[in-house]
């Protein structure tokens, strides 16, 4: 074999080498690690539900680990932090989350969680994301929070038009229970949920004529 023939040979082999190397999974590459902070009640209000919510988005960030992040060289690390649903509690953890974590990104529960920290994320360049509807408050500028979703007063008024409009007819969406009235607002969360159903009664489908009567189930 001469020199040339071995010559070329190293370069074929060189190349089917770094061929077969691409398509390895990069698992052996240094993996690039973000953390993620979980807002979680397991003792409060939503105790009960908690831990099926809890496992579910812990599955999705599996999932996206074991998928899109194995092929970016990318693994997202997160942990729960028990907040009890307690606006107050949050705020008090915030402090040790971001020097424990330093997170890319909280995920969020509910209403306390916004109030405690939509003046502290954009400070902290932290975002949030809910997987809850929106709150009226929280579509000031800089928020750093993200809904998907809109507010609790347009779902709840585009469902019940739904309604009206499979039923027929022009009577006004009747309930058994529901006639909302608004707790006295001791905190920031149940001023917006008081807001949510004034908001709800003021939507098109309602008027002062038309409050739901009070003898059949939706």
């Amino acid at each position: 074999m001469t020199y040339k023939t071995r010559h070329g040979l190293r370069g074929m082999l060189a190349a089917g080498a770094m061929a077969l190397a691409a398509t390895i999974p990069l698992k052996a590459q240094a993996e690039t690690t973000y953390n993620l902070a979980l807002l979680s009640d397991f003792s409060g209000p939503y105790a009960d539900i908690m831990p099926t919510l809890a496992s579910s988005r812990e599955a999705v960030f599996d999932w996206w680990n074991a998928t899109s992040g194995q092929k970016l060289g990318v693994r997202l690390n997160y942990k729960n932090y028990e907040t009890r649903y307690d606006a107050a509690q949050v705020a008090s953890l915030w402090p040790g989350i971001k020097s424990e974590l330093d997170p890319i990104a909280v995920v969020g529960l509910g209403g306390p969680d916004v109030a405690a920290l939509s003046e502290r994320l954009p400070e902290d360049k932290i975002p949030m994301f809910m997987a809850t509807a929106a709150y009226g408050y929280a579509w000031q500028s800089d928020a750093w929070i993200f809904n998907p979703r809109p507010t609790y007063s347009h779902e709840s008024a585009g469902f019940l038009s739904w309604m009206r409009e499979q039923r027929g007819g022009d009577e006004p969406p009747r309930s058994q229970s529901w006639r909302p009235k608004p707790r006295p607002p001791t905190s920031t969360w149940q001023r917006a949920w008081n807001s949510t159903q004034k908001n709800i009664q003021k939507s098109s489908i309602w008027s002062r004529s038309s409050i739901p009567r009070c003898n059949q189930r939706i």
